[in-house]
């Protein structure tokens, strides 16, 4: 039989690319990089943002979760359970947390494509 993807409503590919953006682009060359990471995850917090979603765990999958969202690629849920949230497109991101959105900018362009291993339907 065929496994089920766990993943199957976001791209986990460009959420793990994150991580090695992060951890192998971005904080080596900028030590100030994780702190201004941390800052802005703080202040989302203490505004009640992120709460009960994988993105409000730490950093490393605040930034991940809020690649995907920049790139459209991340899961939908109506209500946070515990991983996902309503927020996962650009658009959304730049509404609810300006600050991750500012820094997430500094990155990567407002690409219109859909960057994504979801969006070729996949046929046998």
């Amino acid at each position: 039989g065929f496994v089920i993807d766990k993943y199957h409503a976001e791209d986990i590919t460009i959420h793990e690319f994150a991580h090695a953006i992060h951890l192998i682009g971005i904080a080596p060359r900028d030590t100030s990089f994780n702190t201004k990471l941390q800052l802005a995850l703080n202040d989302a917090l203490a505004k009640g943002k992120w709460v009960n979603t994988y993105a409000g765990t730490d950093i490393y999958e605040y930034w991940a979760e809020g690649v995907q969202s920049w790139f459209n690629v991340n899961a939908e849920v109506a209500a946070p359970d515990g991983k996902n949230s309503p927020i996962n497109t650009r658009n959304e991101l730049k509404e609810y947390d300006q600050a991750l959105y500012q820094i997430l900018s500094t990155f990567f362009p407002e690409v219109t494509e859909q960057i994504s291993c979801h969006s070729v339907p996949f046929t046998r």
